[in-house]
């Protein structure tokens, strides 16, 4: 019987290639999306950090040094918002490059399957194939048998 093959197996290289395109992208998307994660945190704590060190200093402070507090406050509480809108950004690319991962796994899975039950009816057909072959073998012992008994029998007992 001839080797076993699958038509779309180009296909299914191809669509393999794709899905692991799709999941470097993908890590690449949430190494951003935590990368900005992170820094929303980093920022947080500072901001945490700077109220809770400036908090507890006591003495007078000059208008100076009362705006500059105020405006670096104000700087990071914005920054975290930038950010925090960034993020949100970064989860609909997230989101949509994993829509994609998913819909290039399931085409390539379905391809997968198609190929697995085609090999199993190859497998089948050269089992059956075997089957009829080896039934054939048997068949052609058998009557070389009987020609053989008949050969070596006297005319008389013909």
């Amino acid at each position: 019987m001839k080797k076993f093959v699958f038509r779309l197996d180009r296909v299914l290289k191809l669509r393999r290639q794709i899905e692991e395109r799709i999941e470097i992208e993908f890590a690449l998307k949430n190494s951003e999306y935590i990368a900005v994660k992170n820094e929303i945190e980093r920022n947080k704590e500072e901001l945490m950090l700077f109220i809770s060190e400036n908090s507890i200093i006591e003495g007078s402070f000059s208008i100076e040094e009362i705006q500059a507090a105020d405006n670096y406050i104000f700087r990071l509480e914005k920054r975290i918002k930038d950010l925090k809108v960034e993020l949100d950004e970064k989860k609909k690319e997230l989101d949509r490059v994993r829509e994609l991962l998913n819909e290039a796994k399931k085409a390539r899975k379905i391809l997968e399957k198609l190929r697995e039950k085609r090999l199993n009816e190859y497998i089948n057909a050269a089992n059956r194939e075997e089957v009829n072959e080896l039934d054939d073998i048997n068949q052609k012992l058998e009557f070389n048998k009987e020609r053989l008994v008949v050969k070596n029998l006297p005319l008389e007992e013909i």
